[in-house]
């Protein structure tokens, strides 16, 4: 009988260990939801680009080393955004038609913003701060980080449904994310 009960209590254990382990199901959501969150996110993820090609030109460039590993730590700072903003989307599906594929081409090109700006950092990384192309090397880094975006797709182009597009166009924090015709 020991040996039941401690069985049960085992396999209540491991069932509440998976399901905390577990990856979060994402909520559904009114497309005037999705849209606010969206676009707040993505607003975040601007304002600290902006913020990161602010601080890039701060850092004093007397030491080359030092300013190497300080603009790595920012760049790294910035894809840690990027993630955080990817798992953030991951919960949302907005409720429509199509919704699960539209939330992926939102997290799918916050992934592909997050991997192009890590492939740049390993490239800088691997830069000889004490190398006579040093100065070449921060700045192909530093346009690598400004058109990391552009090259890229568009998602929001690819939203068809007529909701959410509606809701993309009242929510006053997609106004300076997309424009909707």
């Amino acid at each position: 009988m020991r040996g039941i009960r401690i069985a049960v209590v085992l396999a209540t254990v491991a069932m509440v260990v998976v399901g905390l382990a577990g990856p979060a199901v994402a909520k559904t959501v009114s497309p005037k939801k999705y849209a606010k969150s969206l676009c707040g996110t993505l607003g975040d993820i601007g304002d600290a680009n902006e913020q990161l090609a602010t601080d890039f030109g701060t850092i004093p460039g007397d030491d080359s080393a030092a300013f190497q590993t300080q603009i790595i730590d920012l760049a790294n700072g910035f894809v840690a955004e990027l993630e955080a903003a990817e798992s953030k989307l991951k919960k949302l599906i907005p409720d429509v038609k199509g919704g699960k594929k539209v939330s992926k081409l939102f997290v799918e090109s916050l992934d592909e913003q997050a991997s192009a700006t890590q492939a740049a950092i390993d490239t800088f990384a691997a830069a000889d701060p004490n190398g006579v192309v040093f100065q070449a090397d921060v700045s192909t880094f530093g346009v690598a980080l400004d058109t990391v975006t552009l090259t890229l797709g568009d998602p929001f182009s690819e939203v068809t449904n007529q909701d959410l597009l509606e809701a993309f166009d009242e929510e006053s924090s997609c106004e300076e994310i997309v424009t909707v015709f």
